[in-house]
C-alpha cells in the first residue's frame, strides 16, 4: 500500500483510481486495497491525501530513479489518453518534463511535443503565463538545433509577447532567427522574422529597429516564389516596415501583392492582416475610399472569426480613414 501511495503522490492531490491503477500497472482491486489501508492509517481522506506533508513524504520515499520511471509511465499513459481525445495535454506534459529533468532523457522529444500542445491549449483560454512557463520548461530540455529549438523559441516568444515582455520575446525571436539561418530552413526563418517585427499576428513595428527591413527582405528572398501564407505575410509586413523611408512606390506594390496573394489562398486571418498592411501603405488622403473599404473588410473578417483584437484593429483603421 505504501508503494502504491508513492505513485499516487506523483499523480497529484485528486486521485483517480483508474489512472492510479493504470500507471502503477496493477489491478483496480490492488488500488482499492491501498486506499482502504491508507484511510485506516489516516493518510487519505475523501479521495485526497490527508495533508500535503503526507504526499511529500510518500514521494520522498521513492528514489530519484524510481520517481523518474513513474513520471515517465504517467506521462505515457496520459499522452495516450490525450491523443484519444480524453483529457488535456497539460498533465502529460507535467509528468514527461519531470521525468526528463530526473534523468529520462529518452523522453525529451515527447516532453517537448506535449508541452507545446499544453501551451497552445493555455493560450487559447488566454492563459499566456502558463503557456510561457510550459514553453520555457520545454526549451530547457529541447535539443539545441534549429529544426527542433527554433519553433519552440517562436512559440515561447509569442507567449511572452502576450504576457507583456517584449524584450524577452525579442531575444527568443533573435535566437530563433539565427538557428533558422544555420539550419537553412526558410519557413522557420520567415516565422522568426515576422516575430522579430511585431509578432506572429502583429501589426505594430518598431520603426527604430535598424534591422527590420533587412531581416524581412532576407526571409522573403529565402522563400520559394509561389503563393504561401508566409510569403503573403512577409510581403505585408515589409510594406509596413518601409514606412517613413523613400519607398512609397515599393510599399504600394508590396501591399497590393500581399492582398492579392491572400485572396488567392483564401485564408481569412491572412487576408485581414494583409488588408491592414494595405491601409498603412496607402495612408494618404488620396486613398480614403480604398482604406475605408479595407478597414471594414478587416472588421467583418475578424468578427466572423471571433477575433476581438482584429476587430479593434479594423475599427481603428476605419476611424483613421474617416
Amino acid at each position: 500500500a505504501l508503494d502504491l501511495l508513492g505513485t499516487a503522490a506523483l499523480l497529484g492531490d485528486d486521485l483517480d483510481p483508474d489512472l492510479w491503477a493504470e500507471v502503477a500497472g496493477v489491478e483496480p482491486g490492488a488500488v482499492a486495497g491501498a486506499i482502504s489501508a491508507a484511510r485506516a492509517g489516516r493518510l487519505l481522506a475523501r479521495g485526497r491525501f490527508a495533508h500535503p506533508l503526507v504526499r511529500e513524504v510518500a514521494e520522498a520515499l521513492l528514489s530519484r530513479v524510481e520517481r523518474a520511471r513513474r513520471h515517465g509511465v504517467a506521462g505515457s499513459v496520459l499522452s495516450a489518453r490525450y491523443r484519444h481525445g480524453r483529457g488535456t495535454a497539460a498533465g502529460a506534459a507535467r509528468h514527461l518534463l519531470a521525468a526528463v529533468n530526473l534523468g529520462e532523457a529518452v523522453l525529451s522529444a515527447d516532453a517537448v511535443e506535449l508541452a507545446r500542445a499544453a501551451a497552445a491549449e493555455a493560450s487559447r483560454r488566454a492563459g499566456h503565463e502558463d503557456a510561457a512557463r510550459l514553453l520555457a520548461e520545454a526549451l530547457a530540455v529541447c535539443p539545441d538545433t534549429g529544426e527542433h529549438r527554433a519553433p519552440v523559441l517562436c512559440e515561447f516568444a509569442e507567449a511572452t509577447l502576450a504576457v507583456g515582455d517584449p524584450e524577452l520575446a525579442h531575444e527568443a525571436y533573435a535566437e530563433a532567427t539565427e538557428l533558422a539561418r544555420r539550419a537553412a530552413r526558410p519557413e522557420l526563418l520567415a516565422t522568426a522574422a515576422l516575430g522579430l517585427t511585431g509578432g506572429r499576428g502583429g501589426f505594430e513595428i518598431d520603426l527604430r529597429d535598424p534591422e527590420r527591413v533587412s531581416v524581412l527582405s532576407e526571409a522573403l528572398a529565402a522563400l520559394p516564389l509561389r503563393d504561401s501564407a508566409l510569403r503573403a505575410a512577409l510581403l505585408a509586413r515589409l510594406s509596413v516596415a518601409l514606412a517613413f523611408t523613400a519607398a512609397d512606390g515599393q510599399r504600394d506594390a508590396l501591399s497590393n501583392e500581399a492582398v492579392a496573394m491572400a485572396r488567392r489562398i483564401g485564408e481569412p486571418g491572412l487576408l485581414a492582416a494583409t488588408l491592414a498592411a494595405r491601409c498603412d501603405a496607402v495612408s494618404g488622403p488620396d486613398h480614403v475610399d480604398e482604406r475605408l473599404a479595407a478597414a471594414r473588410e478587416v472588421t467583418a473578417l475578424a468578427r466572423a472569426a471571433g477575433d476581438r483584437n482584429g476587430e479593434l484593429l479594423g475599427r481603428r483603421l476605419a476611424v483613421v480613414a474617416l
